[in-house]
């Protein structure tokens, strides 16, 4: 009897604690809401607006909601919202043909959320519409469900990943999420691509043809491109390894701080380097300088057969061998150099300071 009675008593300071925090808490945010149980199980729409206007841009901003597009083929664009009453409803700005929605924080400050349902927006815009399409989210995923052919398309999430699930073609395309993952899984056509994620991998499924540059970056995640066509690509991770299956461009910048580099085939002349981790790659048709290097990993080049190029190959601790007749050849304990052919059109640095280097004839 006297211990339940302890455990009701318990209970019943604990309620009043939290109960004073609240007022407490709500005088110091200037009186925003304070909620100290959340029970939100439904999702529902809570608003709708219509647009008929033809848009030629359109910027989506906010903060705690997931955001979602489809194409349709309605001559006029869509804007839903789900989530419950209680949340702040987004508000839209149309300037000429220029639209901006927008959801501002919600200042409710939950002790014990229980949430399960979902806050999102959804977009519904015509597929005869070029736009500039703009999203800014705070926390929150955004996904991409149709094919789309928009103008610039700049995507930027804070916590939350994004994803294209259909074809993209557009102009300049930005993809950047703070921490999430990037993933594109159908084919990009585009002048400049630039994709990161700062904590998240990226990972592109499909086809990427630029005219420009082609960047993928990740901070805290591995770099995964399956065939890319472009004037030059600029690969980075420095906590995760960097795959491609194809390569095609005329200058490259390939570099891991922490990872393995793993190239199917790549054209041109540029630079793969990995801090902790191997360099395997097949060079179709280099040009220019061509230079692969681990400080501590191996080095694994095959180049075509027919290919008259100089090498220079170096292993602090390791030996270097190549396929390849060499004249002019210097070769010692940890180096070997020399030219294949009579002409050549590149030079071939491959380096290493722990582990080996081989050169294969393919």
């Amino acid at each position: 009897m006297k211990k339940t009675s302890i455990v009701v008593t318990t209970v019943i300071l604990s309620v009043v604690a939290l109960a004073m925090i609240g007022v407490l808490i709500y005088f110091l945010v200037g009186g925003n809401t304070v909620n100290i149980f959340n029970f939100d199980t439904e999702t529902k729409l809570i608003k709708q607006e219509e647009f008929r206007d033809t848009l030629t841009s359109l910027d989506v901003d906010v903060h705690s909601q997931s955001v979602e597009y489809y194409l349709t083929d309605n001559d006029f664009a869509k804007i839903e919202q789900y989530g419950d009453e209680k949340d702040e409803m987004f508000t839209s700005n149309l300037v000429g043909s220029s639209l901006v929605v927008k959801i501002e924080d919600k200042n409710i400050i939950n002790f014990f959320n229980f949430d399960f349902g979902q806050e999102k927006l959804v977009v519904y815009l015509p597929k005869s519409w070029l736009i500039d399409s703009k999203c800014n989210a705070r926390s929150g995923s955004v996904r991409v469900f149709d094919p789309v052919v928009w103008k610039n398309t700049y995507f930027n999430v804070s916590s939350g990943s994004i994803a294209f699930e259909s074809d993209v073609t557009c102009n300049d395309l930005s993809v950047l999420s703070s921490s999430g993952s990037v993933r594109l899984s159908r084919d990009v056509t585009a002048d400049a691509v630039f994709l990161k994620s700062t904590s998240g991998s990226v990972r592109a499924e499909g086809n990427i043809k630029s005219s420009d540059i082609l960047t993928a970056l990740s901070t805290s995640g591995s770099v995964r491109l399956h065939n890319i066509e472009a004037k030059s690509c600029d690969l980075s991770s420095t906590s995760g390894s960097v795959n491609a299956d194809s390569i095609v461009v005329e200058d490259y910048d390939i570099r891991c701080s922490s990872g393995s580099i793993r190239i199917g085939e790549i054209s041109g002349g540029g630079r793969m380097k990995s801090t902790s981790g191997s360099v395997t790659a097949t060079l179709i048709s280099p040009v220019g300088d061509v230079s692969a290097s681990s400080s501590s990993g191996s080095v694994r080049l095959t180049v075509p057969s027919s290919t008259e190029f100089t090498f220079q190959g170096h292993s602090s601790s390791g030996s270097v061998k190549t396929d390849f007749d060499l004249t002019n050849m210097n070769k010692s304990d940890h180096d070997l150099s020399g030219q294949v052919g009579s002409n050549p059109t590149c030079t071939i640095n491959a380096s290493c300071t722990s582990g080996s280097v081989h050169v294969y004839k393919g």
